[in-house]
């Protein structure tokens, strides 16, 4: 037996794989059509181009296995093609393999219910056909005035060169002539040649030439190849995807960490400085503490008038000490609002800055710096309302100087009117009044009790 037939046999391990692959690349024609649907009577298990299906007039070429055969198609094949397909969906029985330049015509013929046979007329060309015994199913080969009928094995139909050739490969296989009671046996093995029907023929060995023309091995390999190339470009499209996902999900881990780090380090930063500006004033706090404390020990006496007790400038002290510091915490504040008014100005710009971007890096960023500067704005804003305070209390301060000075009860000085009702005193001494080698003014307060 030539090795085409057993690559044929094996075919039956194929198909089912290829058939059911076809199931979900069909590209099957109007096959959302209800009617279309009722009318599939198999699919499409090998397909080497070039191959045409002819259906309502119209000729659609085929070039991958899956599509479905309908009632009434015909089935073209060049010489460069080969078609091979099933009349039972998901199985390798009653297989029909068509050869290069061949033409059928398939037609389903339902005799009841539970018996339904399919008529395939070779026009010209060669087929293979297998089929397996079945109650419901049945195919009859039909070429000229001849019918070809093999219920459970293989065989092999030629019309071709004016003649019909057909040969058993398996099982028995009968020949009728139409409309009349005679008919030919064909063992396995065996061929007979038909020329003008069947004229009492006689069955020979079957010839090489007969079972020659296909390689069914080849045609699997290809159509595992060109399975493999679909799967493999899926495979890459999926990788893709998942790439672009992970690549993205980096992308927002990596965003969500530079956030954190830059949250994390401006607290530093805005920790750092309070922890600063607390530091200068408790040193500011305790340098004027030992200053106090270092003129008090000294035992500083006040008998002999000062320096400064002389100068005019000593009966309005209070007033100059009143009237510096209005002004010193107004300038303080003035300064302290340009800063407020220059990060504002800021932050407007970086609104506009931010309306424009167009990456989200950069919105982060944005807003970010958005965020310092409204807590400096903050910081500068709670430095205003200080300065404001204390230029208050200098300007409530001098209001009363002054209006002790010119409507209170005494003629004392000014610094001993403001200071009559507490136990606190104020004085500017001179270093050369005291026992130190030192020399200059110097001011002392001390409270008495």
């Amino acid at each position: 037996m030539p090795l085409i037939w057993l690559s044929i046999r094996m075919l039956k391990y194929f198909l089912p794989f290829a058939l059911f692959i076809g199931l979900f690349n069909t590209i099957g024609y109007s096959q959302d059509n209800n009617e279309n649907k009722e009318n599939i009577i198999g699919i499409a298990a090998a397909v080497l181009p070039n191959v045409v299906i002819q259906r309502n007039d119209e000729d659609k070429p085929i070039n991958i296995s899956g599509v479905f055969i309908l009632d009434q198609d015909d089935i073209i094949v060049d010489e460069t093609g080969l078609a091979c397909f099933s009349l039972t969906m998901l199985s390798s029985s009653n297989e029909i393999c068509q050869l290069s330049n061949s033409r059928v015509q398939i037609r389903r013929e339902v005799r009841s219910p539970t018996n339904t046979t399919f008529n395939i007329e070779l026009l010209y060309g060669k087929i293979l056909v297998k089929t397996e015994i079945s109650s419901s199913i049945s195919i009859k080969i039909i070429t000229g005035s001849v019918e070809v009928i093999n219920k459970d094995g293989e065989f092999i139909v030629d019309a071709t060169n004016g003649a019909t050739q057909v040969g058993t490969v398996k099982g028995l296989t009968l020949v009728d002539e139409r409309n009349k009671d005679f008919h030919v046996s064909i063992p396995e093995n065996e061929m007979v040649i038909l020329y003008s029907g069947i004229q009492n023929p006689t069955t020979t060995q079957m010839s090489p030439a007969l079972v020659s023309g296909v390689d069914i091995e080849e045609v699997k390999r290809l159509q595992e190849e060109k399975l493999r190339k679909i799967e493999k470009e899926k495979r890459i499209k999926k990788a893709e995807r998942l790439r672009i996902v992970n690549e993205e999900k980096r992308r927002k881990e990596t965003e969500r960490i530079r956030k954190i780090e830059a949250e994390k380090k401006r607290k530093e930063l805005a920790a750092a400085e309070k922890k600063r500006i607390e530091d200068k004033k408790r040193l500011a706090a305790e340098e004027k503490e030992n200053v106090a404390k270092a003129a008090l020990n000294k035992g500083v006496k006040e008998d002999k008038p000062g320096f400064f007790d002389n100068l005019v400038w000593s009966d309005y002290k209070w007033d100059g000490v009143a009237v510096g510091t209005l002004i010193t915490s107004i300038w303080l504040s003035l300064e302290e609002a340009k800063k407020y008014n220059s990060l504002e100005s800021d932050n407007s710009t970086i609104k506009s800055q931010y309306a424009a971007a167009t990456t989200q890096t950069d919105r982060t960023n944005l807003n970010i710096e958005y965020e310092v500067n409204k807590e400096k704005m903050a910081q500068y804003l709670e430095q205003i309302t200080l300065y404001n305070y204390v230029s208050y209390i200098a300007i409530i301060w001098e209001s009363y100087l002054i209006y002790d000075r010119f409507y209170g009860s005494s003629n004392e000085e000014p610094e001993k009117a403001a200071t009559s009702n507490t136990n606190w005193s104020f004085s500017v001494v001179n270093y050369s009044q005291m026992n130190h080698t030192q020399s200059g003014p110097f001011i002392r307060f001390e409270y008495r009790w």
